[in-house]
Parts: structure tokens; sequence; C-alpha cells
């Protein structure tokens, strides 16, 4: 019988923010570009460094966001957040990234306070959903399964079931760039790349599970349900009859029981 689990998560290894106001831009220049003074040309700057995160994968840059502070407010910049490097940035580098669209980003020149001067594309900063990809913290519980940080939809959990690492109970894993390989670092373990963490599928109720099913077995799954929904997974014995929403996740079978059941209470 699964273990009813209650709702944990895990410390969040990235804080992502929606842009900070700013009137003036705190930032330096050089490194491949700066952007002292007045932002008011652009939508939303980036002010990025590298090598302020001795954790970090070394080529990963961090940046603090501004855009425009509403006439009259009191307005504080967010925590510093992963992001792709610019071209040119050296250790302790900086430079200026501004926003065209929610998909197009530019070097800021020094002195340069509009698009029209700011011409070169480089890459946006990685997205919500896109950073927890790139670092994840993982534990191994009491009953030998090993769990990774995730964000995944409301529906379902900040945390998956993943292969246990050999050696270690508390670990942390990187990746330089979404198309780059897993690194596991842990204490006293010297760092080692490992087959990346496999996000299981999410479904928000037992009937959109049922039509996937089959081309999914072998794998693992999360699904949303309350006991009067949870007989299709076969996991719902330890789940109160009162209608307790939960999210089961398993191995999908072809038929019958998912296997290696966690059932969290949602």
């Amino acid at each position: 019988m699964p273990a009813l689990r209650p709702r944990t998560v895990f410390a969040a290894s990235f804080v992502m923010t929606v842009a900070a106001c700013g009137k003036k831009d705190t930032g330096g220049g050089g490194g491949g570009g700066g952007g002292g003074g007045e932002r008011s040309g652009f939508a939303t700057t980036w002010s990025v460094s590298k090598g302020r995160d001795s954790s970090a994968p070394k080529e990963w840059c961090h940046g603090v966001s501004y855009a425009p502070c509403p006439e009259g407010a009191t307005c504080n910049p967010p925590a510093p957040q992963p992001m792709p490097c610019p071209p040119g940035m050296v250790e302790n580098g900086h430079a200026t990234v501004a926003q065209k669209s929610e998909t197009e980003c530019v070097l800021v020149p020094d002195g340069c306070r509009d698009y029209s001067c700011a011409t070169q594309k480089v890459r946006c900063p990685w997205t919500y959903e896109e950073l927890p990809r790139l670092m994840r913290h993982g534990s191994k519980d009491a009953d030998g399964r090993c769990f990774a940080s995730w964000q995944p939809p409301i529906h379902s959990k900040p945390q998956f079931v993943m292969p246990c690492p050999d050696g270690v109970t508390r670990f942390q894993i990187t990746r330089a760039d979404l198309d780059q390989p897993c690194v596991l670092t842990a204490d006293g373990v010297a760092p080692k790349e490992i087959p990346c963490p496999t996000e299981p599928a999410l479904f928000a109720n037992a009937d959109a599970f049922a039509k996937e099913r089959a081309s999914l077995v072998g794998k693992r799954a999360q699904i949303q349900a309350t006991k009067h929904t949870l007989a299709a997974t076969g996991c719902g014995e330890s789940v109160p009859n009162d209608g307790t929403r939960v999210v089961v996740d398993g191995v999908v079978t072809a038929s019958g029981p998912l296997a290696d059941c966690v059932i969290w209470l949602f």
C-alpha cells in the first residue's frame, strides 16, 4: 500500500520574478556592454554579471531585471537569477541586455538609450519553465526513493520521483545549458555526469490519463484525483474517502495498478 505523503516543497532552486521597477541603472559597463543612466527607451533591461555565484556552472551569468517605475512608486530590484551569458562576457564582467519582445533580446552598448543603437541580438533570459531543468535539488527518502525538484503546473507536485544516484542522500543536479549534460554534485563526492532526470507526464484527472495510458507504459506519470476517481491508478487504498484531492506519481503499466506509487495530498 502506498504511503500518503503530506504536501512538501523543496527549497526553491530559483525564484523567477517579474521585472522590477527602476528609473536609474545601478549596473556598470564593461565586459560586453554597459548601459548606465536612464533606461526609459527600453521596456525591460537586465544588468548582467559573470562569476557572482561560485556554486553555479561557470558558463552561467546572473541578471537583475529593471523596468520603468510607476510615477510616485518606490521600486526595488529582484534578486539576481541565472541567465545565458552574452557573447564576450569574461569573469567578473558586466553587460546590459534589453528585451524587445518575449523572444528577442539585444545587447546594449555603452551610452545607448534606446533600441535604435542596440542591434546585436543575444539570448534572452531562461524562462520560468526552463530554469528548473538547469538546476534541481534532490534527496533520498527513508523508503529508498529519490525525489527531484521542479516547477510543474498547479495540478501537479513541486517534486517527482527519479532514479537514485549512487552514494548520496542529498544532492544537486546542474547543467550549463538546456542542451548540455546533467552534472551531479554532493558533499564528499566529485562532480560527475549522470542521465538527466525525466519529468513525469501530467494529467489533471484520471479520465485524461486513461486516454494516454497506452503510450506511456514504462514511464512515470502524475495524476490529480480523489478517492472516487483514483481506481484507474490502483494506488488509492490509503486516501481518505472524503473527496480529498491528491496527486499520484507512479510508473505506468499496460493495465491494472501503477507501479512504485507515491501519493501526495494536493
